[in-house]
């Protein structure tokens, strides 16, 4: 097994919790605000399986998160 495998998985961990936590992802809405249902059945390509893209709404969770987030493009 390659050492490499722990540094990968804190850091996918790492990078979900955070943006979990900053923001709130959210379904797409139709003109009528209707959240519109995701497509959950995954693409299969040999050893990779994913989603279909799906459009979706991401907004920081408040105020204070998004100055955070703007904060920290300029460190």
């Amino acid at each position: 097994m390659c050492p490499g495998v722990f540094h990968v998985d804190a850091t996918l961990f790492i990078t979900a919790a955070s943006m979990l936590s900053m923001f709130d992802i959210r379904p797409e809405v139709d003109s009528e605000g209707i959240p519109i249902p995701l497509n959950a059945e995954v693409m299969m390509n040999e050893a990779v399986w994913q989603l279909h893209p799906f459009k979706c709404r991401i907004t920081p969770r408040s105020g204070k998160h998004e100055q955070i987030i703007r904060d920290s493009v300029y460190i």
